[in-house]
């Protein structure tokens, strides 16, 4: 017999797995720099303010639905791993897997990679703890992301025209 808390979470989940689902349909649909809380809210069919009941905000959205698709190409690492191949054969199997996975979700891939970047970079460039440091390394942080996903969006755009 089931809790009443065990179907709080088993809803819980369910939930921000539908927020998670439709993130990563409008990632690759539009882009992550097109992303916004109401159209992830409207392609899961619920109202925005749902959104936040599970979500702090975007960034945590964006970051819930990138581990998702990572989490797919570590299930396939973890298949080539169990194959059992020397080590050369393995490291080009993986880099395979790599390749495959971030073709098929470039967009994706690169807000991964960027991203971390970018906070590394800003975390050194700005050691403020004021109000007002904060507000400008948020905005600072925001457009440096911008425009590199739309650098990235057209590199990725100009391969899919090759």
């Amino acid at each position: 017999m089931a809790t009443v808390g065990g179907n709080r979470q088993e809803k819980r989940k369910r939930i921000m797995s539908y927020f998670i689902n439709a993130t990563i349909e409008l990632m690759e649909k539009e882009g992550i720099e097109n992303l916004t809380i109401r159209k992830v809210a409207e392609q899961a069919k619920y109202n925005s303010a749902t959104l936040y009941h599970y979500f702090s905000n975007l960034d945590e959205l964006e970051l819930f639905a990138s581990v998702k698709c990572l989490d797919e190409y570590m299930q396939e690492t973890l298949i080539h791993k169990a194959e059992g191949k020397d080590f050369q054969e393995w490291y080009l199997g993986q880099w395979r897997c790599f390749c495959r996975h971030s073709f098929q979700r470039p967009r994706i891939y690169n807000f991964r990679r960027f991203a971390l970047l970018q906070k590394v970079r800003i975390e050194a460039r700005t050691s403020g703890k004021g109000r007002k440091d904060r507000r400008l390394r948020r905005i600072f942080e925001r457009r440096r992301f911008l425009q590199t996903q739309r650098r990235s969006a057209k590199r990725c755009d100009q391969r899919k025209k090759l």
